[in-house]
């Protein structure tokens, strides 16, 4: 059971990452911003994303699963 909650939140933390990571590529690229600004903040968007979305979705999964730290 523990191990299904670390897999939801990893899978919710990448969908989150994703999706944000999208969005400031579609902003960027609305602002017409060089291709490397783009792409480069795209995955900095993201990998930021993927590092505060973990730790905050794991243990909110964890509570609503009923998973002790035990």
């Amino acid at each position: 059971m523990k191990e299904k909650a670390i897999r939801l939140a990893t899978l919710f933390s990448f969908i989150v990452a994703s999706i944000l990571a999208g969005a400031f590529f579609l902003a960027a690229s609305l602002q017409d911003h060089g291709a490397l600004a783009r792409y480069a903040g795209a995955v900095w968007v993201f990998i930021l994303a993927l590092i505060v979305a973990l730790p905050t979705i794991a243990p909110i999964l964890k509570k609503r699963l009923g998973i002790n730290k035990k």
